[in-house]
């Protein structure tokens, strides 16, 4: 069947609305739309394509699962080319509860005709039978009589209030009971449908209702939580070379996919498309009911008083916001995914040897979309509710080389042999386990399990699955910082130096043939990576420099893998000390005009710290005079002012006064000498023509 153009109608929050039953409209659904697509995403949701024949006004029913509702909410999309949607209406998240809750009864009413009857006293009911009666009912009165055979029986007794009086009637007497209260029988009919729907609390119906039309195929699409579904790969190697021929250098890769159908449906003949991608999805409780809560206040009575209380002015002038009402969340619906396997049924033939020469299994084409990649099984799959189905996605032969992987990140860890895998597909490969084996004359052999992550076409990865115990690994650190040169500015110095880390690696090679290394050494901030000579690659990791490098049969090779640093270190014309600047100009690595610069530095620096020296030591000397010139005033209060003592003291006491004086005037000179010195440091870091 072809379906013509249609244009989508995406129904969103307003999905569940207020429409008039559907009975009223004078039409009855139609069948249940028939699964024809599903999309299954590595987001965790998968998306379901129905299709429905539908006529005039016949509205479109859809079940779901309980847990699907809120995704269904969300989600659905209805594609009429009548027009668009009128609406669609279920059940509510507790329709039992909500349709009691305005019933005269509860469920327990409705276990049997005693209780139900004892529900609605003073309802006007007639009884049939050899005792007809009609009346309001009084009572319902349980009475238990002996048999004959000694067993017992419990009837009810009836009590009824009509024109004549009391009447009483034995309930399993009567032929037919009948509520003359039209409100109360059609409440109990509601009652008993809501019972019947309960049988199915687990599912919710959905009536969609749509624009009148001619007959016309109508498409329904949603999403839904579903599975992760799952990717392994099968590399094969071909035999491995004899002395002397050369490495075909390529493996077959067939890769599967792992899905489960959880749908809460069964499969039947339906296109199964898996889409690999890391997509953004959420959820939303859009199915349960949010209420606002509100403030309860007092009722006012009329003369009462009940001011506000004061808030206080604000600052400013601002008004004082209220504080907004939260939400309060409703709880989490739990997703019951059921876990119930089945064994494996699907139209898809036994699987394919990988090594074996039966003609390919079909292969599904990879076609990239948006940051996604999509693979379309080929053939429509049927599976049912809870089974799991292992389909074929990739089937090719792809570059491969054996290689020696050493993380130098990790010591302890031994070399790991590893292949090195280029995707030579038009798509990425989805992550996922990878079995290799090898083929032999004696058949296949294993050589070990590892995992493969998302591999963009065009790229490669290593794929390491055993250790290789042909090849040593041994290390040797080293690090080393020396200055590189020089520059001046504004009467500030800048010292380049550069740090080197070296790690000198001997790698021993105990195999009768050459070995292709692949070297990780870990990157440091701010360091950058030496390249060593005779790399056959360099390449950079999100952890590591990446190096290759073969290393010879029955032979060693040692690698310098050097990472360089560089430190600026800068010099302000009043910190430069004539030591620090001695160093720099040993530094065999200066030019011959920046050591001539540092030579003149050093001497300017030399004489400003030989008088700021000079001045500190007068420093040290006015206090020891202050100290004394102290002692000798207390000695003068201690002695008559008229004795040669006191004479003899004062006299102390000038010649110390003496002496401060003339430190003091030094050491102005020794500040203004070093400060003269200072000033032409500067300047000569100003005039330095330095890079």
């Amino acid at each position: 069947m072809t379906f013509p153009p249609l244009t989508p109608v995406v129904l969103g929050l307003g999905l569940v609305a207020a429409l008039p039953a559907l009975s009223a409209l004078g039409v009855t659904p139609t069948e249940e739309p028939v699964l024809r697509r599903v999309v299954m995403s590595t987001g965790g949701v998968a998306l379901f394509e129905y299709t429905a024949p539908t006529h005039g006004t016949q509205p479109l029913t859809l079940t779901v699962p309980l847990e699907q509702v809120d995704d269904v909410l969300r989600t659905l999309s209805v594609t009429d080319p009548a027009g668009p949607v009128v609406g669609v209406r279920l059940a509510g998240q507790a329709p039992l509860a909500e349709v009691f809750r305005t019933l005269p009864l509860d469920p327990d009413a409705l276990t049997s005709p005693a209780a139900l009857l004892d529900a609605l006293q003073g309802t006007p009911v007639t009884l049939g039978g050899p005792r007809a009666v009609s009346g309001r009912l009084l009572s319902v009165t349980p009475e238990t009589t002996t048999l004959p055979d000694g067993g017992q029986q419990t009837r009810h007794r009836l009590g009824l209030m009509t024109a004549q009086g009391l009447r009483q009637v034995i309930l399993e007497e009567t032929d037919s009971l009948s509520f003359d209260d039209p409100a109360v029988a059609e409440a109990v009919r509601l009652a008993l449908e809501a019972l019947a729907g309960a049988h199915h609390k687990d599912a919710r119906t959905l009536s969609i209702a749509l624009s009148p039309g001619e007959a016309r195929m109508v498409r329904l699409v949603h999403l839904a939580e579903a599975p992760l579904w799952k990717t392994s790969y099968r590399l094969t190697l071909p035999t491995a070379p004899r002395e002397g021929e050369a490495d075909p250098g390529e493996g077959r890769l067939a890769g599967w996919a792992t899905l489960e159908n959880l749908s809460g449906h069964d499969w039947r003949d339906v296109s199964v498309t898996l889409v690999s991608g890391n997509p953004v999805t959420f959820t939303q409780d859009l199915y349960a009911p949010y209420h606002v809560e509100r403030p309860r206040i007092p009722v006012e009575v009329y003369g009462r008083l009940l001011p506000s209380p004061d808030t206080g002015a604000a600052r400013g002038g601002a008004a004082v916001q209220a504080a907004p009402l939260a939400l309060p969340q409703p709880e989490a619906m739990p997703a019951r995914l059921r876990a119930a396997k089945a064994p494996f049924e699907a139209d898809f033939g036994a699987t394919a040897d990988a090594s074996s020469e039966s003609p390919p299994l079909p292969l599904p084409a990879p076609t990239t979309v948006t940051a996604q990649v999509l693979f379309t099984l080929a053939g429509p799959v049927t599976l049912g509710e809870g089974q799991t189905l292992l389909a074929p996605l990739l089937d090719q032969t792809l570059p491969v080389r054996r290689v020696t992987h050493v993380r130098a990140a990790r010591p302890a860890d031994p070399p790991l042999a590893a292949l090195s895998l280029t995707n030579a597909t038009t798509a990425a490969l989805p992550p996922g386990p990878v079995s290799l084996t090898q083929r032999t004359d004696e058949g296949l052999a294993f050589l070990g399990d590892a995992r493969l992550p998302l591999l963009p076409a065009g790229e490669t990865r290593l794929l390491a699955f055993a250790a290789d115990q042909d090849i040593a690994v041994s290390r040797q650190n080293d690090e080393e910082r020396h200055v590189a040169g020089l520059s001046a500015a504004r009467g500030v110095l800048t010292v380049r130096q550069i740090r080197h880390a070296d790690t000198r690696y001997t790698l021993t090679n105990a195999s009768p043939q050459a070995r292709t290394v692949v070297l990780d050494h870990p990157r440091r901030e701010g360091w950058s990576l030496v390249a060593p000579e005779d790399m056959e690659a360099v390449a950079t990791t999100p952890e590591a420099h990446r190096l290759t490098f073969t290393v010879p049969a029955s032979g060693q090779r040692t690698v310098l893998v050097r990472l360089e640093h560089i430190d600026m270190e800068v010099l302000e014309a009043g910190t430069l000390d004539a030591p620090a600047l001695a160093r720099l100009s040993a530094d065999g690595a200066l030019s011959q005009d920046e050591r001539t610069a540092v030579e003149s530095l050093t001497q300017l620096a030399a004489r400003a710290a030989e008088y700021e020296s000079r001045a500190a030591q007068i420093d040290d000397e006015i206090a020891e005079v202050q100290q004394a010139q102290a002692s000798a005033r207390e000695n003068l209060k201690a002695v008559p002012p008229d004795s040669d003592l006191h004479a003899r003291f004062l006299e102390r006491l000038g010649q110390l006064d003496d002496r401060q004086g003339t430190l003091e005037s030094q050491r102005t000179d020794a500040r203004a000498e070093a400060r003269a010195a200072r000033g032409e440091l500067e300047s000569l870091i100003g005039s330095l023509k330095l890079p």
